[in-house]
């Protein structure tokens, strides 16, 4: 373990694919200029028991899914059990896991052999989560509330009010039009999945026809012409 500030996590029981991506990862590090560390591990239980041990040495995880012993899916069940929120990067040679990704969070689902541009762009993201947390400020009443995009998990429009829900239960509501919040919220992770309703897809567990369950258990309705687009935002959110 190197002294840098942040540190990446590789685990792949292929050691080939192992040794190509700690070399891309390397790579993008070196010409960003980023002060980041990389391990690797061939074991996904020795990784998981070096994880569960020391949470804190580790700011990203590229995860393989299609391993021996302990798959990735498996693997990320197991940190998120422990309210670990470090962002995961899946990797796998198929697209067939990107939804089963969403219930764990990932933060990324990349399809081997990895695209340089894609895995330095899931790099970079989840380092500006560290680092850049986005703000909006919102006008409710008279008073003026400063608020992080990744505090909000839905919005919903009621009458002539727009309820911001907050990830601590509380409601800011806002005199606007949900389609000027449309153009306000960042498109990359905020989608109107129905007319009365925003969703930030950080914050999915799951879709089904025709709703979403949130990670807290909230149910929001998807509109049935939406909802095949709101299932595609999911997937280009983890830039598959």
């Amino acid at each position: 373990m190197s002294n840098s500030i942040y540190h990446i996590a590789i685990c792949d029981d292929d050691p080939i694919f192992l040794e190509n991506i700690e070399q891309l990862t390397k790579s993008i590090l070196s010409e960003k200029n980023l002060p980041c560390g990389v391990t690797c591990f061939h074991d996904s239980i020795h990784f998981l028991d070096e994880v569960m041990g020391n949470p804190k040495n580790y700011q990203l995880i590229l995860l393989d899914i299609l391993m021996r012993n302990l798959d990735g899916i498996k693997t990320a069940e197991r940190i998120r059990q422990e309210k670990l929120d470090i962002p995961i990067v899946f990797i796998s040679s198929t697209a067939d896991f990107a939804l089963q990704g969403y219930e764990v969070q990932a933060h990324r689902y990349l399809i081997k052999p990895i695209n340089k541009e894609k895995l330095q762009d899931a790099i970079l993201s989840s380092l500006r989560l560290k680092n850049e947390e986005k703000m909006i400020l919102l006008k409710s009443g008279t008073t003026y509330k400063k608020v992080a995009f990744s505090d909000i998990p839905y919005l919903e429009i009621k009458g002539h009010v727009l309820k911001v829900y907050l990830q601590n239960s509380s409601v800011i509501p806002v005199s606007i039009k949900m389609s000027e919040a449309e153009s306000r919220f960042p498109q990359n992770c905020f989608y109107r999945c129905h007319q009365s309703y925003m969703v930030n897809l950080a914050f999915i567990e799951n879709i089904s026809r025709y709703q979403i369950t949130l990670i807290d258990g909230t149910i929001i309705p998807v509109s049935k012409s939406r909802y095949m687009e709101t299932r595609q935002r999911l997937l280009d959110f983890l830039s598959i």
